[in-house]
């Protein structure tokens, strides 16, 4: 830094020039605790090379801004032509002033100063104090915390640049043959193999698809009813399962709940799934991470599904933005990654409808997609409704109900003069819905069943009678679970 520092007794010796009457400093292992220093916003200092080729480092203190009027206690120290340098700095310290601005007041024609500002490493020793000041300031606590701070930093530098690289590596895999030789003539498109059915009339092989409704209109049951039947190949409501085959399932929010619903469906429907023809990942793939869609990309080609069922694009979109045109678009751009690792397969997302029953976010995820279904209504009368479907009709409506099997259950079709259930059906569709595997209070329940009153007490006094549910504590503590009867 262009000074030779060394000491005399308490004396700082700068270039072999002791400022015994000027600079002082506290001797070496006494930790002093000045009030906070603060840093920022400061100058940085410039370096630049003297006539003789010795490094100098100046700060840039003639751009300081300083008060009009000095704080007194500053005023007080440059006015004391007794006091030392470290005098000056530490009423400056006090004052919040930046390294630039307390070099700048040593620059200054005071009594207190005129003894040392014209030295020629000034600038460097005030920034040497200065650091040492703030050290010492620190607490272990603070510094262990800066500490943590500066490797975090460091950290997601290191992940940005490796995201970038997985990035690029994606794009130019799937890049593939120069486009002139992707070219298709009439006669090779003619060639290409027709749209071939997961599920007749449902989900067709290769292509993207979303299902999309409000919270309790029974979407995961919806979901988890097209893995079941295409893992064992048995009919989903009637329609053959035309390619049945392993189904990889990423429950984004959470696995818990999973083995009690896919229970219920091999009871009610007498079929086992095979342990390796549906394969579940108990937490999201996060489609803003190029590194992590790369990962289940070659966990998606080792097992080559037919159906790939993302649970829920919330999940599995953190930190994207919804409404952005741009990050669903890198969504839509993730899934066909999914899709082409598949090798034939097809993709879904499972995706939250806001109030309206629309789909909430970026319109750019629907026009995305090849085929989308919505949910509507409640446990005891679901609609599943194709609102989109990029060849062949969209016209597709089923009528659904969710009916309790051992401590889930599974879903129904129904025909819609039957959708009209009584009270005891509507309340218990509406806890086997939400409440199976936790319970709930009866608030909770009042709310998700959306029922008046009085008919709701009525009901549920006479499901707690016939032991359908049993309630747990009193007043206004009261829990309800599922009972045996």
């Amino acid at each position: 830094m262009g000074a030779d520092r060394s000491r005399d007794g308490q004396h700082l010796m700068i270039n072999g020039t002791a400022l015994a009457a000027d600079w002082s400093l506290p001797p070496d292992g006494v930790t002093e605790k000045p009030p906070v220093v603060s840093v920022a916003p400061q100058p940085a200092a410039v370096a630049f090379s003297a006539d003789d080729g010795t490094s100098v480092v100046q700060c840039r203190h003639q751009t300081a801004v300083l008060p009009d009027v000095l704080p007194t206690a500053v005023l007080d120290a440059v006015a004391d032509p007794t006091l030392k340098a470290g005098d000056v700095l530490q009423a400056c310290a006090e004052a919040r002033f930046t390294q630039a601005q307390a070099c700048a007041v040593l620059r200054q024609d005071h009594p207190a100063t005129r003894r040392f500002r014209d030295l020629p490493d000034l600038c460097a020793n005030v920034n040497r104090v200065y650091a040492r000041m703030q050290r010492n300031a620190e607490s272990p606590k603070e510094r262990a915390a800066r500490h943590e701070f500066e490797v975090r930093v460091e950290a997601d530098r290191l992940r940005v640049r490796k995201e970038a690289a997985a990035l690029v590596a994606s794009e130019e895999s799937t890049r593939g043959a120069p486009l002139r030789d992707r070219i298709l003539t009439r006669a090779k498109l003619a060639s290409l193999p027709s749209l071939y059915h997961l599920i007749a009339d449902t989900i067709e092989m290769g292509t993207l698809g979303m299902l999309a409704g409000p919270y309790g209109s029974c979407k995961s049951f919806v979901a988890l009813s097209w893995a079941a039947s295409i893992a064992t190949g048995h009919p989903w409501f009637g329609r053959e399962v035309s390619a049945p085959g392993p189904v990889i399932y990423v429950a984004g929010e959470g696995a818990s709940g999973l083995n009690g619903r896919l229970a219920a469906w091999e009871a009610d429907t007498g079929v086992d799934i095979p342990d390796t023809n549906l394969l579940t990942l108990p937490l999201p793939v996060n489609f803003g991470r190029a590194s992590e869609v790369a990962e289940f990309c070659k966990l998606v080609a080792e097992h080559k599904p037919v159906l790939v069922i993302l649970e829920t694009l919330n999940r599995c979109a953190v930190g994207m933005e919804e409404n952005s045109a741009t990050d669903m678009g890198r969504v839509v751009n993730a899934m066909y990654e999914i899709q082409r690792a598949t090798a034939g397969g097809s993709v879904f997302v499972v995706h939250h409808a806001g109030k309206d029953g629309t789909i909430r976010g970026s319109t750019s995820l629907g026009a995305g997609m090849d085929t989308v279904y919505m949910t509507k209504g409640n446990a005891a009368a679901v609609t599943l409704a194709r609102t989109k479907r990029k060849d062949g009709a969209a016209d597709d409506e089923l009528a659904l109900r969710l009916r309790q099997v051992g401590e889930s259950g599974v879903l129904d079709h129904v025909r819609p003069p039957d959708m009209a259930p009584d009270n005891d059906e509507l309340l218990m569709s509406a806890f086997m819905s939400a409440f199976s595997a936790t319970g709930c209070t009866m608030k909770q329940l009042r709310d998700e069943a959306g029922m008046p009153s009085s008919s709701f007490h009525r009901t549920l006094n006479r499901l707690v009678d016939g032991g359908k549910l049993v309630k747990v504590g009193t007043g206004t503590r009261d829990h309800y679970r599922l009972g045996t009867a």
